[in-house]
């Protein structure tokens, strides 16, 4: 009796490849390392979009302190532009109408409502809320009648 055994064999050896790939733990560390420098960065850059939208609203108050001080200076008798002494919108005032013949009278500052009040004596004050710093920042458009 003949006994024969058939070995079916794999064509290729049973070496390990030598692929080149990065280990689970490397890119562990690199997810991590990215989030730490994100964590950093990231309140940077929201901070000094807000510092120029401030920035903006300042120069804006200024533009609107200047067209009240010229319709106040032009004026003999100037008409009140509010006679409220607690700031109200300046859109939903009829001063918007009166001061656009002495220039371009914004309403908004960087997505913020310009407010104006009355201080007396022919005396405006413009604000607007600030994102950053105290509260409201206010420019005096205000001259001698």
């Amino acid at each position: 009796m003949i006994l024969s055994f058939y070995f079916i064999t794999n064509s290729t050896p049973m070496t390990k490849t030598n692929t080149k790939a990065f280990t689970l733990i490397e890119l562990l560390i690199v997810i991590v390392i990215i989030g730490i420098l994100a964590v950093a960065l990231i309140p940077r850059l929201t901070g000094s979009q807000a510092t120029a939208r401030d920035t903006a609203r300042k120069a804006t108050l200024q533009q609107v302190a200047t067209v009240i001080s010229a319709y106040v200076n032009s004026e003999q008798s100037p008409v009140a532009l509010t006679n409220s002494s607690t700031p109200v919108a300046l859109d939903t005032t009829s001063a918007v109408a009166i001061l656009s013949g002495y220039g371009n009278v914004p309403t908004t500052a960087a997505n913020s409502t310009i407010f104006i009040a009355s201080g007396g004596n022919n005396q405006y004050v413009v604000s607007v809320q600030m994102e950053r710093g105290q509260g409201n920042v206010a420019g005096t458009g205000a001259a001698t009648g």
